[in-house]
Parts: structure tokens; sequence; C-alpha cells
């Protein structure tokens, strides 16, 4: 490899390396959390035909889970293991109290409604998936067709 070569993928690097930590992490914000709830709501309240009383207390139900989850995460010294086991706890409350606020027909909808969320991020996590294994065998193909035009050196 020439030293001409050499520069231009370092600087290829050096510039790779600087867009991808511009990027970062996506964080959730609050703002983000809160208008997320409130569309969550909005869908609700029109998929289930829901009154004032039950988007109130759902609004409630929702608000008071959000904390418990803002808690959890901001108690690190927990493995995985036992936040996934407070979210599934967290998750069954939800669907009690659900169901003690809607009507039968509005919580076998609602049922639905998760089953179908559950199912289409599934979904999009196979996706995602699959995308990353495609680009991993063509970086993996391009480095052997690179290896493979290289000329050997004795």
């Amino acid at each position: 490899m020439t030293m001409k070569k050499l520069i231009i993928a370092l600087v290829i690097g050096a510039f790779a390396v600087s867009v991808a930590s511009a990027q970062g992490p996506r964080e959730l914000t609050p703002e983000k959390v809160d208008k997320f709830q409130k569309k969550r709501i909005e869908h609700l309240k029109s998929d289930l035909n829901l009154n004032e009383k039950q988007v109130k207390l759902i609004q409630a139900l929702f608000d008071a889970q959000q904390k418990q989850m803002e808690e959890m995460h901001q108690n690190s010294e927990k493995s995985k293991a036992e936040n996934r086991e407070i979210m599934m706890k967290m998750k069954d409350e939800r669907s009690a109290k659900m169901k003690s606020i809607l009507t039968t027909e509005q919580f076998e909808k609602f049922t639905e409604i998760q089953k179908k969320a559950v199912e289409k991020m599934k979904e999009k996590r196979a996706e995602r998936s699959d995308s990353t294994m495609v680009k991993e065998k063509r970086k993996i193909k391009k480095h052997k067709s690179k290896s493979e035009d290289a000329p050997v050196e004795n």
C-alpha cells in the first residue's frame, strides 16, 4: 500500500468516526416521552371510544408507570434481568388496572391492539437484525475481494 493510499484511508476513517460520534445515542427526553404518551392516549381514545373519566384514569396510570420507569433507569445497580422482572410486573399491573378502567369489550380490543403492537415490534426487530446481517456480510465480502486483489509481497 502506498503512502498516499494510507493517508487517504486514515482521513476517511477519521471522518467516519467523527460522523458516528456526532450522531450519538438517541436520548429519550421528557418532552419526547410526553409527546409519545399523548399520542398513545389519543389513539386509545379513538380506537376504544373512551369517555373523559377513562382518559383521565389512563393518563394517571401511564404517568405513574412512567415515573416508575424513570426511577428504575436511574437506579443502575440492578441487572438487566432484575429490570426485566420489574417491567413484567409493571405490565401485569397496568393490564389489571386497564381491565378495571375499561368495559369488557374495550379491554378485549385493547388486548388485541397490544398483541398487534408486539407483533409489529418483533417484525421491526427482525428487519433490523436482517439489515445488520446483510451489512456485515457485505463488509466481509468486500474485505475478501480487496485482499484477493492486493498484490502479494515477498
